[in-house]
């Protein structure tokens, strides 16, 4: 089917058929991920703050440690752009008129919100896990920046205050990704 069946679609519609339940559910699920990556922020600053500077920790391991929380990061990063894309453009490609297409289109976000900020939850936590590992071991004191490895956690944090679901932009992005692509 080569034709957008979305495209007639209304956004007033859209926003009528999101149900303050299903809009309270993506937020409380949106929201918990990012307050679970900031509670482990704050214990690590706490750890950083409380932790003696020594030598404990090996820095080779960190160091290889590191290069991997890079590699993750930069992996999933790209992932978190390419897979939700794909679900959507799948939904676009196998929705017939029969579907109901606003119930799909909040469907489908709430499941691409979900793997996007999985996937940034996973480079997020790893870093946080050297990080700690640095910190604990008393390495991160006298080198703050082993630190960096808390980066990947910063942007999943920044991504999911940036793609908060509100009413707003759930119907913004219901005319971007499903009326005009």
């Amino acid at each position: 089917m080569s034709s957008n069946i979305y495209a007639a679609l209304s956004e007033t519609e859209f926003d009528r058929r999101l149900t303050p339940e299903r809009l309270r559910t993506m937020q409380i699920i949106q929201g918990a991920l990012m307050a679970g990556m900031a509670s482990i922020l704050f214990i690590i600053a706490l750890l950083f703050t409380t932790t003696p500077a020594s030598d404990a920790a090996d820095a080779e391991t960190v160091s290889t440690l590191s290069l991997i929380v890079t590699l993750l990061s930069l992996s999933c990063i790209l992932a978190s752009v390419i897979v939700p894309k794909r679900l959507v453009d799948a939904s676009r490609r196998t929705a017939s008129p029969d579907d109901d297409l606003y119930a799909k289109a909040v469907t489908v976000m709430q499941t691409s919100m979900l793997l996007r900020m999985a996937i940034l939850e996973g480079a997020g936590m790893f870093g946080l896990a050297v990080c700690i590992i640095a910190v604990t071991g008393g390495l991160a004191q006298t080198e703050p920046v082993w630190l960096l490895n808390a980066l990947p956690a910063v942007i999943m944090l920044s991504a999911g205050a940036l793609t908060f679901p509100t009413r707003t932009s759930l119907a913004l992005r219901f005319v971007r990704e499903f009326r005009e692509s």
